[in-house]
């Protein structure tokens, strides 16, 4: 029974020796994590700044405001992408420094699927923006009819997960832009 007793602390000593380890490796890759993140959040924005340069410059060429609207949401929507892509590469570099590879995937694959059913309206709704923002259906202003209920109104903003219609007798239409699967566009009836 002593020996029992005597393994029992000798293996929570080696759990702690271990995790203390792991802290101390964790706590002396730190300063270098914050380089990868400076760098990484420095080459997004570039690529940003690179990105709305080109669209903004193709904007004021056709002279549509619209499409500079657009721009500037896409722009937004670049830049939060880009660090957002930055953290999560950094904290993947400073797991990699005290954890194996192996447990890493394992983690992100696990993580990414809960997410993924988790939040499958939310994708749905930001994706389907996307596909708004570039393919160019509908501007601001635009009057048109949507959706499954067939609500026709004016847009008057559009963004990664709705579209807000006002309505011809001054009401608001928010509608969630996986929710929409057709789009009649008044404005763009001439052939």
């Amino acid at each position: 029974t002593g020996s029992a007793a005597g393994m029992g602390e000798t293996n929570d000593t080696t759990f702690i020796t271990d995790w203390t380890v792991a802290l101390l490796r964790f706590l002396l890759f730190l300063p270098l994590g914050l380089i990868v993140l400076v760098i990484f959040t420095l080459v997004g924005r570039l690529i940003s700044a690179l990105t709305w340069r080109f669209l903004d410059w193709r904007a004021r060429r056709r002279g549509d405001i619209y499409r500079r609207e657009r721009t500037r949401t896409l722009r937004g929507l670049i830049r939060s992408l880009g660090d957002a892509l930055a953290v999560i590469a950094t904290v993947i570099f400073m797991l990699a420094q005290v954890m194996p590879a192996t447990a890493i995937a394992t983690t992100i694959g696990l993580f990414s699927a809960g997410l993924g059913l988790a939040a499958r309206p939310f994708i749905s709704d930001v994706m389907s923006g996307l596909l708004f923002l570039m393919r160019d259906q509908f501007a601001i202003g635009d009057k048109v009819e949507m959706g499954d209920r067939n609500v026709v109104g004016y847009v008057q903003s559009v963004d990664l997960t709705s579209t807000r219609l006002r309505g011809e007798a001054g009401e608001l239409y928010i509608l969630p832009n996986g929710d929409i699967r057709t789009i009649r566009n008044f404005s763009r009836s001439k052939f």
